[in-house]
């Protein structure tokens, strides 16, 4: 994966009518978005909506965004970028075939738990998206597969495993992590929790499946 700049910081949604550069304006608006989004799914993102939660006009989102669904890639690009830019700066622990497991464990779920906070959930959901936007699905399974692949080279460390048997235990490491995760999010478990949980599901999956 290529180096990152450093994660810009949120914009607050509540900055509303007051007067920002265009980049801020741009970036609280797709915070609004990604706010609605988590709150009551992509069908809650509607421009009239999030004109009114961000506190502009129509006209000053449309002058962002053409559409629904520019918005919604933003929601989902602007997430990525922001991970990849976490992901980055901890890539000793996601390359290195001698660091401890549970600290690329913890390095990966701090990375987007970080990321949810600062970018909304909005970005996170839409990861899943395999739903009838066929361009908005496209974009998500691509997102997804260019977060995976550090993921899934620490497998390959740790595993030595290749081809379809890496492809599987790689595939189950990300569904514990987006599960925890998800309980996460919806403040079933804490932070600390999650990472406790996918610490040890990790090893024990990971430790059974070691070359």
């Amino acid at each position: 994966m290529s180096a990152a700049a450093a994660p810009a910081p949120a914009v607050p949604a509540a900055l509303g009518g007051k007067r920002l550069r265009s980049r801020d304006r741009r970036r609280q608006i797709v915070r609004v978005a990604s706010e609605l989004l988590a709150a009551g799914g992509v069908d809650h993102v509607r421009m009239p909506e999030v004109a009114r939660a961000a506190g502009v006009t129509r006209a000053v989102v449309y002058r962002f965004f053409p559409s629904r669904q520019a918005l919604l890639a933003a929601v989902l690009e602007d997430f990525r970028g922001d991970l990849e830019a976490r992901f980055a700066a901890r890539a000793p622990l996601l390359s290195a075939r001698r660091a401890a497991l549970d600290l690329t464990v913890r390095g990966f779920v701090e990375a987007c738990c970080d990321s949810i906070d600062a970018m909304g959930a909005g970005g996170w959901i839409l990861l899943d998206m395999d739903g009838p936007d066929a361009e908005l699905a496209a974009l998500s399974r691509t997102t997804r597969r260019a977060l995976n692949e550090p993921w899934r080279a620490r497998v390959a460390n740790v595993t030595r495993l290749r081809g379809p048997m890496l492809d599987a235990v790689s595939a189950m490491a990300v569904a514990a992590s987006r599960a925890a995760l998800t309980l996460y999010l919806e403040k079933r478990i804490s932070r600390e929790q999650a990472v406790e949980a996918l610490s040890r599901g990790m090893r024990a999956l990971l430790t059974e499946f070691r070359g």
